[in-house]
């Protein structure tokens, strides 16, 4: 079960989890369950972004997310299924780019975990994601 608490600064809620990998295993019934193991602290949000799949840029919502990935909702899309760049629009100039892999993926939803980030990446992940935030709160 996930804890919550509200940011009161920027409205959102904070769950506290574990955001890696999501685990496939089968209920005594035979229903498919998953169960996640997040290492971040993740925040609820609803931002779109792009996601380049090959040279196709495809629309997503984000619905959550940590500086070590996120839970997206790709809209009838098929989620990608490799090593993709996801485009946010953080109120910069440059916008924000990171390199993802899809850890999981549902009929609607699927989880990443960016890849490749050091401390100074995972810094700007954090802060353009605040400019965003703070964009949808004051604009």
């Amino acid at each position: 079960m996930l804890e919550g608490t509200l940011d009161g600064s920027a409205g959102v809620m904070v769950r506290e989890g574990r955001m890696a990998h999501r685990q496939q295993s089968e209920s005594p019934d035979g229903e498919r369950c998953f169960s996640e193991r997040r290492s971040e602290p993740r925040v609820v949000v609803d931002l779109s972004c792009r996601a380049l799949v090959g040279r196709v840029p495809r629309r997503y919502r984000v619905l959550d997310w940590s500086c070590g990935g996120a839970l997206i909702e790709h809209g009838g899309h098929p989620p990608p299924s490799a090593v993709h760049t996801i485009l946010f629009d953080d109120g910069s100039n440059r916008g924000l780019h990171v390199l993802a892999r899809t850890v999981w993926s549902s009929d609607e939803r699927h989880a990443v975990c960016f890849l490749a980030l050091n401390e100074g990446d995972r810094l700007e992940v954090a802060e353009g994601f605040d400019r965003m935030l703070a964009g949808r709160h004051h604009g």
